[in-house]
């Protein structure tokens, strides 16, 4: 590979790697830097590489590795200010805001007919399966799996604010 290839294959899919890179970090600064080592790969092994999937293929193959890469470093950092960040506050507060949000949930439930309240209870508090729920109630599986959306959307709905 000339100086000339290299040079119509970086302005013909520069942007494409880019924007590929860019959908899965999100930080344009990093994402340049990380296009640029693509790139100067490319160029650093120009006299032995063989592209057979076609340029575009290769170099998005190239920026997935990259990405993984770039995550991989980045995974022990995060972790660690994570796991600091639970031991210091959630750790004490996880307890009250879980007292919290059941009272929420069954206040909630407390809406819903006894039949959406006993259909709920059965699945997420007994561990039932649909069919099992629907045999105990005499009913038929589309009709719990029907109660079990309608709670949930609801639920769903209502939360909001603990997500």
């Amino acid at each position: 590979m000339d100086q000339g290839e290299f040079r119509r294959i970086y302005d013909q899919h520069w942007t494409k790697v880019y924007r590929y890179c860019l959908h899965y970090i999100q930080d344009a600064e990093v994402v340049k830097d990380l296009v640029q080592e693509i790139f100067f790969s490319l160029w650093d092994r120009r006299e032995t590489i063989q592209i057979h999937s076609g340029e575009e293929a290769y170099l998005l193959r190239a920026a997935k590795y990259k990405i993984a890469d770039f995550y991989r470093q980045k995974a022990p950092i995060s972790i660690s200010l994570e796991q600091d960040h639970l031991f210091s506050t959630e750790a004490i507060e996880a307890p009250l805001y879980h007292q919290q949000l059941e009272e929420k949930v069954a206040d909630l439930l407390s809406h819903l007919s006894p039949q959406s309240q006993q259909i709920y209870q059965l699945s997420r508090e007994e561990h039932l399966s649909n069919k099992q729920i629907a045999e105990r109630l005499l009913l038929s599986e589309k009709s719990i799996e029907y109660h079990i959306t309608k709670v949930l959307r609801f639920l769903k709905q209502h939360l909001l604010e603990y997500t």
